[in-house]
């Protein structure tokens, strides 16, 4: 039995291009980690030959998911967490990512970090941000009580415990979303703002009877996602995106080396992030800022390091 998934949902227009690197990653860190990819809509013949260039097995992605579902890009970011225990038959604990992750190793393994730090509750799961983005037309109060986020690029559960405590609310807001009904605790149409499924998870998580965290970026017991188990979202270095500089920072320089090293030594990463990068010009943009930051921030590490030492 593999004992974890690494999973996502996405759409098949210019998000599809970042699955072959997503899954090469994963299984790169961990070959006897599970990957299972929801998209929905078809494959281009440029990611399926990416995806075959991939010599590991344990992986899947599915094509044509979900397609009951409006085509929005809300709607298909909230429907990873309504998917249900048999597409996870066979793992113990099922991985929740945004598909434009970079995914690395780590001696203490995502799977023993994150289910350790669960304890009695079947999900790990960190609290969002309270103020930011403003939205004034959702809530004027900010991001607390019924529209308290729970960060979704990061959230691991435990199968089928999680299933079994959310059955009701993952078929209530599988209801609201095909057909468009508003949510009780509001009178925006589902998925009608980009932080929904954020919102949407805190709502299932305390529509279930659990408790959910209620401090920014920390877990229900208290716990942070340190900088190294939050990888590389490739999303952070989209130089149109707000907070650009703030967020590059957050990239562990231990993940930054992996990048690094992955980039010099291997060659069907380097085959594969051609392909995408050739048709997708914001990946080719971010994978080119994240090579410039890395460039810099080691070189400020090796140098600070350096003074350390001379002064010892």
């Amino acid at each position: 039995m593999r004992k974890i998934c690494f999973t996502s949902v996405c759409t098949a227009d210019s998000y599809s291009y970042y699955i072959p690197l997503f899954v090469y990653t994963v299984k790169r860190a961990y070959p006897d980690a599970g990957v299972k990819i929801f998209v929905k809509g078809s494959l281009n013949e440029t990611v399926k030959k990416a995806l075959e260039l991939i010599p590991y097995d344990g992986w899947d992605v599915k094509e044509n998911c979900f397609k009951e579902y409006p085509s929005k890009q809300s709607i298909t970011n909230s429907l990873r967490f309504l998917s249900s225990s048999k597409n996870y038959n066979g793992y113990d604990y099922v991985f929740v990512r945004d598909i434009d992750f970079l995914i690395f190793y780590h001696k203490t393994t995502h799977e023993r970090f994150f289910v350790k730090r669960m304890k009695k509750l079947p999900y790990f799961g960190v609290r969002g941000p309270y103020r930011k983005p403003r939205r004034a037309y959702v809530n004027r109060g900010g991001w607390k009580g019924s529209f308290t986020r729970v960060a979704g690029g990061t959230f691991v559960f435990k199968n089928p415990q999680w299933f079994d405590r959310t059955k009701k609310m993952i078929a209530h807001y599988r209801h609201n979303l095909k057909r468009n009904i508003p949510d009780n605790d509001d009178n925006n149409m589902p998925a009608s703002y980009r932080e929904y499924d954020e919102v949407m998870l805190f709502r299932i998580i305390k529509g279930s009877g659990m408790p959910a965290p209620s401090k920014k970026g920390k877990s229900v017991y208290g716990y942070t996602v340190p900088k190294r188990y939050r990888d590389v979202h490739l999303g952070d270095f989209n130089k149109e995106k707000h907070g650009y500089r703030r967020l590059v920072k957050r990239v562990a320089v231990e993940n930054l080396k992996n990048f690094v090293k992955m980039e010099k030594k291997d060659v069907t990463w380097r085959k594969i992030r051609f392909m995408m990068s050739g048709k997708n010009s914001k990946i080719r943009e971010c994978l080119r800022r994240l090579r410039k930051h890395a460039r810099r921030r080691l070189a400020s590490s090796c140098l600070s390091e350096e003074e350390t030492a001379a002064k010892q």
